[in-house]
């Protein structure tokens, strides 16, 4: 997704504490997915952090689900448009650049 309009994509962002207290008495809340496509029955899932940034015990815990059911989980660390590292999810984060990810990405297409 292209963003054409900074003003407008923040504007149309949900404030999900709407659903606060729907999961129960847990810890549950909503994560944001930075990129998502399927192709012929296959997932692949993107999450973008900025440098030094933890992935969260929950988006880890529902990586590793999504992971058992077959999706390509990749986490990548940079600052648009420069990738420092990135990991195939569970894996731990290698030097990465862009070109790494879209090597990931279209070779992923051609698999599925």
């Amino acid at each position: 997704m292209t963003i054409r309009s900074l003003e407008k994509y923040i504007n149309a962002l949900w404030d999900w504490s709407c659903l606060d207290g729907c999961f129960g008495n847990s810890k549950i809340s909503l994560t944001d997915i930075d990129g998502m496509a399927e192709h012929k029955g296959h997932f692949i899932l993107i999450e973008a952090k900025r440098p030094g940034a933890a992935v969260p015990m929950g988006q880890q815990i529902m990586f590793n689900q999504l992971v058992k059911l077959g999706f390509l989980v990749i986490v990548f660390w940079g600052e648009d448009p420069k990738i420092q590292k990135l990991c195939v999810w569970p894996n731990d984060p290698i030097p990465a650049n862009m070109e790494d990810l879209r090597k990931l990405v279209a070779d992923w297409y051609i698999k599925s």
